[in-house]
């Protein structure tokens, strides 16, 4: 069932998804990175406790609308894992994995933004 794609090709899908975003969003996204690692750690996992194979990414930082501008250039920057194994695992075809990269990512931004989980739900 799983569709397995190289990091290089995966990471260029991710890419694909950023550029189509509207200018409005794309601007906002200074000083966040994004990693794509196959798992999430241990540590993560016991810290969600949460099976390692049922999170697809995760938000790390301070939301945006939390921010305070004064300290904000001298901040960590915030972080976006991508778990790509766990995506590619739940992927049929490069259709699929398009879409749940897609998916994956706006969850991420989203919680990046400030929305909760049940915002994003709505």
């Amino acid at each position: 069932m799983a569709f397995r794609v190289s990091r290089k090709y995966f990471e260029s899908l991710i890419e694909d998804v950023l550029l189509r975003l509207p200018s409005k969003f794309l601007v906002e996204l200074n000083n966040i990175t994004i990693i794509v690692e196959d798992y999430p750690s241990e540590e993560v996992i016991r810290e969600l406790g949460i099976n390692k194979r049922d999170l697809l990414g995760l938000f790390v930082g301070i939301p945006y609308k939390e921010k305070n501008s004064f300290f904000s250039p001298f901040s960590f920057p915030d972080v976006i894992y991508i778990f790509q194994k766990n995506i590619e695992e739940i992927s049929k075809n490069e259709e699929d994995l398009i879409a749940q990269i897609r998916e994956t990512l706006l969850h991420e931004l989203g919680h990046f933004f400030g929305l909760t989980e049940e915002d994003l739900k709505d």
